[in-house]
């Protein structure tokens, strides 16, 4: 039953909180024993359960529940950046920063691409969607990298 109302709280958009969001999330991740369960555990683990509340069922609360949960993952995106420029030498800072350009460039094209097929009351929340996913995506991959990059 507590763990029931834990997740009715966390759900609900108008009681988040960035910080504890990320927080969540970086929680799950580094609990997660490999990539693949991170990404079976972790990835929508705060926008799903917003979106079986009642109040989210139509497109704009679905999109709300998605915007927040790729918030988070930018701000772990963000501080994953940080830690791994923080080795690096020049030429590779300059690498990650290209590779983080180009990425955000590809990430907005291919979610932007959806609103073309979908259309608009669709796209309204996919586009959200998709940004969460390749944003997590993209932390995974970061965390890895930050292992080989000597932290």
């Amino acid at each position: 039953m507590r763990r029931a109302i834990l997740l009715a709280l966390l759900a609900s958009p108008a009681l988040a909180d960035p910080a504890a969001d990320a927080a969540t999330l970086d929680a799950c991740v580094e609990a997660a024993p490999t990539v693949q369960a991170a990404r079976a555990d972790c990835v929508e683990a705060l926008a799903i359960p917003c979106t079986a509340l009642p109040e989210n069922q139509e497109p704009e609360g679905l999109a709300v529940c998605f915007r927040r949960e790729v918030a988070a993952w930018e701000a772990l995106m963000q501080a994953d950046l940080a830690r791994l420029a923080a080795p690096l030498d020049g030429a590779q800072r300059t690498a990650l920063d290209t590779s983080q350009v180009d990425w955000a460039t590809h990430r907005d094209s291919a979610c932007g691409f959806i609103a073309v097929i979908v259309g608009d009351v669709m796209a309204e929340w996919w586009i959200p969607a998709c940004r969460l996913r390749k944003t997590a995506e993209r932390v995974l991959d970061l965390r890895s990298l930050i292992g080989m990059a000597g932290e």
